[in-house]
């Protein structure tokens, strides 16, 4: 995670970091005797693969909500798991996978129709489809009551274009 008041640290020692992150989500997942109960998962940042995250989530069956952001790791493929093969997946109310880095393609758009009980879905911060698209098959296909879109509406007509300044301001107080 990031925390805007840390110091930086050198790169080796991140890098030693990340190992451990990724050593300690490979116990982790292994050990998981609590998966069964998961209700809700929240990654932020997680250095957690995409098959780590699928073995985590094949030992439940009754999480309703998920929420990835900023986990590099994880790669499109997720969206196949989730939305064909995972046997939880209608139990899944809540998804968001945000910032993640990967492209959103019509493949995995198509991956989301097996999720038919989703309420709420966010996309925020990918690439690679339109927001047209995502809402076109949400219009025609999901009917999910809550979408975020990938990228952020900027044509708005009720914000205006033009921006004001104060010429005191522009002329430094003079």
């Amino acid at each position: 995670m990031e925390d805007p008041y840390s110091r930086s640290t050198s790169r080796p020692r991140r890098v030693a970091q990340i190992v451990a992150e990724r050593a300690a989500w490979e116990l982790l997942v292994n050990e998981a005797l609590w998966a069964p109960r998961l209700q809700a998962l929240r990654l932020d940042g997680g250095e957690i693969s995409t098959g780590q995250l699928e073995k985590l989530l094949n030992k439940n069956h009754l999480c309703e909500e998920i929420w990835i952001a900023k986990c590099s790791m994880i790669t499109k493929e997720i969206w196949t798991f989730l939305g064909t093969e995972w046997e939880g997946r209608t139990s899944l109310r809540v998804l968001g996978i945000m910032k993640c880095g990967m492209p959103l393609d019509e493949e995995a758009l198509d991956c989301i129709d097996g999720l038919e009980g989703l309420e709420f879905l966010t996309l925020q911060g990918y690439h690679g489809i339109t927001n047209d698209a995502v809402e076109e098959k949400n219009k025609k296909v999901w009917r999910i009551p809550e979408l975020i879109l990938p990228k952020p509406q900027t044509q708005r007509s009720d914000i205006p274009h033009t921006i004001e300044v104060d010429p005191a301001y522009t002329t430094n107080g003079s």
